[in-house]
């Protein structure tokens, strides 16, 4: 797991850490909890200070948040034990932007082809806009490096995932995360028969968000991006669809999913933010799905995630 810097950004939390690492003593204190635990007592010798200097000085790193401690049993006694809560600090200071506006939202694109672990069982396949890309119903072609192109993936049943990069700081305060895709389901049936449902579920960070039926898919009307050489009994389009999660639990549409929340999701363990579409295999209607890109059926995007978060900003000094 990759574990980013604390990151500081609040005023009065700044100027509250920037005080604790303003001592030698504390700094060295730091160093000796770097490894493991101390007490009070063996804090006081490793920094060579008397025991009440070095409760002062574990106290004022506490209320910077740089140290945690707990009071446990020891030889019958209870001791007050102390670790170190970061190892590395980031001071970050909010730009103009932020400092106008403090609620900013992170908007990341995805094209339809640029997934990282797939399963597709058939009927599957990937379009780009001059034609199909391999040999339809075979896995294999989801490996080609011609997948990037795709504009149109497609699949009968299983999943696929994608890595969103994340770019938003760390140590924000994150109101809501937001999907939008256009969407359908994907079977092999006769001509002019649409109505197949299936359940497509949504999972963030290996978080199931929830699950949500799709109609069917959708011909004999040309998608308004759809490539002319995409027969018109082809899968044109599909409904575009956002997921939402919040403070309030997670929606589709505004319609209640689950109770997962933006916490839930464990956005700054780690630098990516997975996102999973797919169908489970316990699903009761397992009818496939269709994503589409820009270039292929009723809206000019591919798959978004945004971020909405909040940011403290710093108080600007004016000269007396």
């Amino acid at each position: 797991m990759v574990v980013d810097p604390w990151t500081v950004f609040e005023p009065g939390r700044i100027v509250s850490v920037a005080k604790a690492l303003a001592s030698e003593t504390r700094v060295a204190i730091l160093r000796a909890l770097e490894d493991q635990p101390l007490s009070i007592s063996a804090v006081a010798r490793a920094v060579g200070v008397s025991q009440p200097a070095a409760t002062q000085h574990v106290q004022t790193l506490e209320r910077a948040g740089l140290v945690e401690s707990e009071m446990v049993v020891v030889d019958g006694a209870m001791q007050k034990l102390c670790r170190c809560s970061h190892r590395e600090i980031l001071f970050r200071f909010p730009t103009a932007q932020e400092i106008q506006d403090p609620f900013l939202t992170h908007r990341s694109s995805m094209p339809v082809g640029a997934f990282s672990k797939i399963r597709a069982e058939p009927p599957c396949g990937m379009s780009k806009v001059d034609g199909p890309i391999g040999i339809r119903d075979s896995e294999a072609w989801f490996s080609h490096p011609d997948r990037f192109l795709a504009q149109s993936l497609s699949m009968g049943h299983g999943f696929v995932e994608y890595e969103f990069a994340r770019e938003f700081p760390a140590g924000v305060d994150v109101l809501e995360v937001s999907l939008t895709a256009e969407i359908s389901s994907e079977a092999s049936l006769p001509a002019g028969i649409n109505e197949c449902p299936s359940d497509i579920t949504l999972w963030v960070n290996a978080v199931k968000i929830g699950t949500w039926t799709c109609p069917g898919f959708f011909t004999g009307t040309r998608g308004r991006h759809t490539p002319s050489w995409v027969s018109i009994q082809a899968n044109q389009f599909g409904l575009l669809k956002t997921w939402r999660i919040n403070h309030d639990g997670a929606k589709l549409d505004g319609l209640f999913l689950s109770n997962v929340k933006p916490e839930a999701l464990h956005l700054f363990d780690q630098r990516v933010t997975t996102v999973r579409l797919g169908i489970e295999d316990s699903a009761t209607y397992r009818g496939g799905l269709h994503l589409f890109g820009a270039k292929f059926g009723n809206y000019a995007l591919d798959l978004v995630l945004e971020v909405r978060y909040t940011v403290t900003a710093c108080p600007v000094a004016r000269g007396g």
